[in-house]
């Protein structure tokens, strides 16, 4: 069966409904470089069907948060406690050290967020993300009502496996705050990018 395309107007003939009729196009009519039998054979391409990198979304990260309140001292750096998750794509967070260990070297978008409740007017305090135990990037959330405070923190790193990401709270309120709880209230998201 030949397939045309009348020059002048652009209007494909040989072709009826429903697509090409079965056995027009086999491995033989094909480009060098272009689909292969097994994408012919099965009707269906996946991520086995893909070049490297292309496709389906994230496959490498994880979202930890917060299931209960936890109290942080005046003028003391503390580690978010992330005892639930979200969800875990290849079981890289740790709940027991509050840590995601990245599994393979590349970019990393990494999300972290505290609300910290009964803030009066004036208090300030950050929101920090680490990396091996070192501050990397934070944020200062500073109230003018008294209220319960959301600070939220973002960047991108390039990590290599084995490194370790962590959410941590800096408060100079004078006086312990007790944070909120629950998936949109504490919590840290980490996915590989590339």
């Amino acid at each position: 069966m030949a397939i045309t395309l009348n020059g002048g107007t652009g209007v494909i003939t040989g072709v009826s409904v429903g697509g090409l009729p079965d056995g027009v196009v086999d491995s033989g009519t094909l480009a060098t470089n272009s689909v292969d039998s097994a994408e012919l054979i099965d009707g269906s391409v996946d991520s086995s069907h893909l070049a490297s990198g292309v496709g389906g979304g994230f496959e490498v990260g994880a979202r930890a948060y917060s299931a209960v309140n936890q109290t942080f001292s005046n003028a003391t750096r503390t580690i978010v406690e992330l005892e639930a998750e979200s969800y875990d794509l290849n079981s890289d967070f740790n709940t027991t050290t509050d840590r995601y260990v990245v599994p393979t070297t590349g970019e990393y978008l990494v999300i972290g967020g505290c609300k910290l409740n009964a803030l009066t007017s004036g208090a300030t305090y950050q929101t920090e993300l680490q990396i091996n135990g070192s501050l990397m990037t934070y944020n200062v959330a500073h109230t003018a009502l008294t209220a319960n405070k959301n600070n939220i923190v973002s960047d991108i790193y390039q990590l290599s496996a084995t490194d370790y990401v962590q959410l941590s709270i800096y408060q100079t309120t004078g006086s312990d705050k007790t944070s909120g709880s629950g998936e949109g209230n504490v919590f840290l998201a980490v996915h590989r990018l590339s």
